[in-house]
């Protein structure tokens, strides 16, 4: 099947945000919005749901440290067809993840189920490394993001060495904070939108060692 024509999760963004709206990242202890999700999600075909503002496409987020919690899984996505969505291509990213589809709906958690499969098809991780959900992320600044809503994780990966498994990743490897620091810093270098907002909790996380 079309990769537009499968049907991925939804919800209607008036729902969403009926109770608080917000631009950039909202932490997990603000607000359940993961619950809010679940009960309210709905299934659309994937053409449609990227066409239609009035619906928030739920994209489960993960950045993945290393064993020792002191580096990050960064990536460049592939510059040219090989990644679907071209409106990130050959940008520099740390999160791993992708659309929840209407396969990932028997788990008990859809969206965790969703993202265990793009780390394992993404990066080669088992997809039984633990999850800390850190919180969301809402842009609508931007073409994607106006249809898309993160969901961010951390991931331990239980390997000191990673690369990418999908051609959609043209290089990836672990990095220091410091490295990814110089990323965001760099003029010439394109970091995607959603890596830039993540990485302040991201970071916060790292610094109090809670994995």
């Amino acid at each position: 099947m079309s990769s537009q024509k499968r049907r991925i999760m939804v919800v209607r963004r008036a729902v969403l945000f009926k109770s608080r709206s917000f631009r950039g990242f909202l932490p997990a202890a603000s607000a359940d919005l993961r619950n809010l999700i679940l009960s309210e999600a709905s299934y659309l075909e994937r053409a449609s749901a990227e066409q239609d503002p009035a619906y928030k496409q739920p994209i489960g987020y993960a950045v993945v440290l290393d064993p020792a919690g002191t580096k990050v899984f960064a990536y460049r996505r592939a510059p040219h067809e090989a990644y679907a969505e071209r409106r990130l291509r050959g940008l520099w990213s740390w999160g791993v993840g992708g659309h929840v589809e209407e396969e990932d709906s028997g788990a008990p958690d859809p969206i965790a189920a969703s993202l265990r499969r793009e780390l394992r098809e993404e990066v080669g991780m088992s997809g039984n490394e633990p999850l800390w959900l850190l919180g969301y992320i809402n842009d609508d600044d931007t073409e994607v993001g106006s249809v898309h809503f993160g969901l961010l994780y951390v991931a331990k990966s239980r390997s000191d060495s990673l690369s990418p498994s999908s051609p959609e990743l043209a290089e990836g490897e672990f990095v220091s904070p410091e490295k990814i620091e110089k990323l965001l810093a760099a003029p010439e270098e394109s970091v995607e939108a959603w890596s830039r907002i993540a990485w302040p909790a991201v970071l916060s996380f790292m610094k109090a060692g809670r994995m």
